[in-house]
């Protein structure tokens, strides 16, 4: 059993910070590809999907495409609105915030089993070898990410993968924690401090088996991860092969 969270702001505020990739109509579209290939794996790798959404936009586009491929039941829409905040925090925060509302409001997630995977992703991303990282998984998790030294000691926030248990020990109310300080504003090195600072345990693992292979737009500055940005891949999986240590 393997429960998929795509996160989703479709219509941004026009103030927010750091964001180049700010037309509903693009974003619009680029949650509906990635609908559409995580879509096909329900019944493979996955067994349901929660499409949170925290801007209140129409939804119906996404479920006409659900529908199409006959995952009604096992696809959850969520929208709420979620961008009330002072946008000097940034989409970081957003998304941690997005992340307690999903795990508190999804019908899913509240009747999955205590050690079901719940794998998070950017839902404007395509992890194009999802199965093959769901595959290589720890035997046994409580929360699985991606941490990296190199060029910035950070915590991939655009995949992560938890149990119930470890979302509530590790992620859980981590947005009002960093309410009203540097950390809000980028968060991937706020949660890297605070892992590192957790007690350690087996069941905490700080680094992928697999290197994702993302296709899709970054929102920054609209770059391209398969396209602009491919060569960070390879040298991440070269590296990662003879020389495991250095967490680029």
């Amino acid at each position: 059993m393997n429960i998929l969270i795509m996160t989703a702001t479709i219509t941004p505020k026009a103030d927010v910070r750091s964001l180049g990739r700010k037309d509903p109509a693009l974003r619009r579209k680029d949650y509906e590809d990635a609908l559409g290939f995580y879509g096909r794996l329900v019944g493979q790798c996955i067994d349901q999907i929660v499409f949170v959404e925290n801007s209140e936009s129409d939804l119906s586009s996404l479920k006409a495409i659900a529908e199409q491929l006959n995952i009604m039941d096992k696809i959850e829409f969520i929208s709420f609105p979620g961008l009330d905040y002072p946008q000097m925090y940034g989409r970081g925060y957003g998304e941690l915030f997005l992340l307690d509302y999903a795990m508190e409001n999804s019908r899913f997630v509240r009747e999955a089993e205590a050690n079901t995977p719940i794998w998070k992703v950017t839902g404007r991303y395509i992890v194009l070898n999802l199965a093959k990282l769901i595959q290589k998984r720890p035997k046994e998790f409580d929360f699985y990410v991606n941490m990296r030294n190199y060029p910035k000691r950070v915590v991939d926030m655009y995949m992560m993968a938890w149990t119930k248990a470890g979302y509530r020990r590790y992620l859980q109310g981590k947005c009002k924690l960093y309410e009203e300080t540097s950390a809000a504003a980028f968060p991937e090195k706020a949660l890297r401090d605070d892992f590192d600072a957790a007690p350690r345990t087996s069941k905490f693992v700080r680094r992928f088996r697999t290197v994702p292979l993302v296709s899709g737009i970054r929102g920054l500055d609209n770059k391209g991860y398969a396209t602009d940005n491919i060569w960070k891949f390879y040298i991440r999986v070269g590296l990662d092969t003879v020389c495991p240590w250095l967490w680029i």
